[in-house]
Formats: C-alpha cells, structure tokens, sequence
C-alpha cells in the first residue's frame, strides 16, 4: 500500500513538474508572438508618402528656387521640402521656414546625396531635442544625445517620384572645408569606400549596419557651434535599406569619439548652472 502511495506522489510530482514546463513553453509562445504581432501592427518605422507633400510645396517655389524632394529624420520634427536654387550665388531664403536644400542642380535621385540646412537656435554645447523655435536643421543636435540616438534611427526621402529609406550608419562632426570636398551625384565606388570610411571613422556612435560602395547613401549636414568656433558641422549619414531588408531596430554604442562629445554636454551643462548661479 505504501509503494503504491509513494508511485502515485512520485507520478503526481512528474505530472505537476511537467504541467509547469508546458505552461512556462506555453507562455513564452504568447510572448514571442504578441512580441511579432506588435512587430507587424507598429513597425519600427513606417513609410508615410510625402509625394503629394512636394507637389504642393511647388505651389509655393518663387522664381529663385524650386522644391524638388521631401526628407523626414525619425523623432525629429524635420519633415518638410527640399529646394535647389535656380540662380548661381543665391542665398537659400532664410526667412522661408521649414526647408533645406539638396547639393547639385537637378534634383534627381543619386547613389548619393547631400543634404544642407541652417541651423539657427540651437548653436550651444548643450543642445536642446526639441522646440518649437526649431525650422530647419536645428533638431539634428540632438543626435549627440545616446538616448536619442539609440531610439532614431531612419531616414525618409521622397524624391524623382520614389520613397526611399535609409538607415542610419553614422553621426560625427566634420569640418566645413572637408565636407565641401564631399563629392555628390553618382559617386564611384572608390569614392563610396572613401566616405564610407571616413564617416565610419569620425562617427561618435558604432552602428550595427553593414555598408559597401553598392549601396546607396545619404548625408545631411548643418552648422553648429557645439565644439565653439571650429568650423565644424554635424553629420548624419544612412545607407538605404536593401532589397528584402527588413525595417527594425539595430544596435548601437558610443565609442571612444563619443568621449569628448559627452564631455563638452556635460561641460555646457556646468556653464549654464554657472551663469544662472551669477545672474541671481
């Protein structure tokens, strides 16, 4: 009777273990599931057509410069036209708000473009994410900022009758002299490889994504006073997304350049508590 009792609590104990296993299985099924469906319903990045964004920009060209293309940066609020000037030597108007222009003079889709924007209200080293005083490139500072950097990681352009996107490989600084010798249009693959490794290089981030000279690229470009007066500008650049690629999130990581970014933030933070401190 004993023996019998003591198989029956032993069988009782298999069937409870094996019963909690299968709940566990069962519940880590739903998870990965839900975790896909999510996925599926709200993708990392979706593609919103801007293609009728441009034609109603053109309603609004003047006789100096025409809209030829519309960019959006993932968490910014930079989702407006681009403009090439129509006249040699003129100033792109920088009473015009929410706009930056395209390197080149046709406004055609290359393997790789260059994109500009003034950056007006946020020159400090300690800059801001976001605000309402922001309409042209001022929030791509705020790619120096890991956390935002690690959750926006998408480029957006409409352009010659196409949505493309890219993703993000790369944010440094750069001086002024260096990026006006950045070749645009067509590149050749040498000259793809070159850039390629010199964003690389200069990127105060390491990114999780493969590029190669057969891949299409994108940069954008703006002034800053970030590091004081150093004649240096902020890139972004991304590398478009590949046939089959899927649109998710990747990793990415400081590296040693972004020492002395985190440093100068944190340098401009003390600056501004200073100031404060002595205006009271």
């Amino acid at each position: 009777m004993k023996k019998r009792k003591k198989k029956l609590s032993e069988l009782q104990k298999s069937v409870s273990k094996t019963l909690i296993v299968e709940a566990i299985l069962f519940i880590l099924i739903i998870i990965i599931v839900g975790i896909k469906v999510a996925t599926y319903v709200n993708p990392y990045y979706s593609i919103s057509h801007r293609l009728k964004n441009i034609e109603s920009s053109k309603k609004e060209d003047t006789e100096y410069y025409d809209t030829v293309a519309w960019l959006r940066v993932q968490g910014t609020s930079i989702d407006y036209p681009i403009i090439i000037q129509k006249e040699t030597g003129y100033e792109y108007p920088v009473e015009k708000e929410d706009y930056a222009w395209i390197t080149g003079d046709d406004g055609k889709f290359h393997n790789k473009i260059n994109i500009m924007g003034h950056n007006i209200f946020n020159l400090s080293s300690n800059p801001k994410k976001a605000s309402d005083d922001f309409h042209r490139f001022e929030p791509l500072m705020a790619f120096v900022y890991y956390d935002f950097a690690n959750k926006n990681k998408y480029i957006q352009l409409s352009i010659d009758g196409k949505e493309y996107l890219y993703k993000i490989f790369s944010v440094s600084f750069m001086y002024e002299n260096d990026i006006v010798t950045l070749p645009y249009g067509d590149n050749s693959k040498e000259q793809l490889d070159e850039q390629i490794e010199l964003f690389k290089r200069l990127s105060i981030y390491d990114y999780d994504v493969d590029v190669n000279n057969t891949d299409d690229l994108i940069s954008l470009f703006t002034c800053t006073r970030f590091n004081g007066y150093q004649n240096k500008d902020i890139q972004i650049s991304g590398r478009r997304i590949r046939k089959n690629e899927k649109v998710s999130d990747y990793d990415v990581r400081p590296n040693k350049n972004y020492d002395i970014v985190d440093e100068t933030i944190k340098k401009g933070v003390d600056n501004n508590e200073e100031n404060k401190n002595d205006s009271v």
